[in-house]
């Protein structure tokens, strides 16, 4: 299996800046987490603050995503997202199967509610199928060469 230091991964970012005519300050943070390479697992996050004349934003972000490699002809993703500016969940999920070296099918879902503050409302519920096939045309042009005899024949009948 190896160490922890092998599956596990993480990052950290801290900015701090001008934002048009006031201050943002950024911090974001990701950990990853890969026991195999068929299965990964990643939680990130971002906070903004802002500070302006006229007003302060908070603005957070957090985030997980699921990925399952089962074959390499057979791949399940899914991402979940949650903005508290706009107290939103997004869930997109996909799974694709590659049938043939040149075709894949795509079955995606993507859902959203909205916080309303004691119940969630659903936003959009969607469901998707995707047949992608790629297919090669070859295309030799003929190139016609006239003889030198109808070309004359062409200038005497003008």
């Amino acid at each position: 299996m190896g160490t922890v230091a092998q599956w596990l991964g993480r990052a950290t970012a801290l900015g701090i800046g001008h934002f048009y005519t006031g201050k943002l300050d950024r911090l974001t943070g990701r950990v990853s987490w890969k026991p195999s390479a068929t299965f990964s697992l990643t939680l990130s996050g971002t906070r903004n603050s802002g500070r302006l004349p006229q007003s302060d934003f908070l603005r957070e972000l957090v985030g997980a995503r699921v990925e399952v490699n089962a074959s390499p002809d057979l791949q399940l993703n899914a991402f979940v997202q949650y903005d508290n500016e706009s107290g939103t969940v997004d869930a997109h999920t996909r799974l694709r199967w590659t049938f043939n070296p040149r075709g894949d099918v795509f079955l995606v879902h993507n859902h959203n509610l909205c916080d309303l503050g004691d119940r969630w409302l659903k936003e959009s519920n969607q469901f998707l199928i995707k047949v992608q096939y790629a297919m090669r045309v070859r295309y030799v042009p003929q190139v016609v060469r006239r003889s030198p005899l109808r070309q004359d024949r062409r200038a005497f009948s003008e």
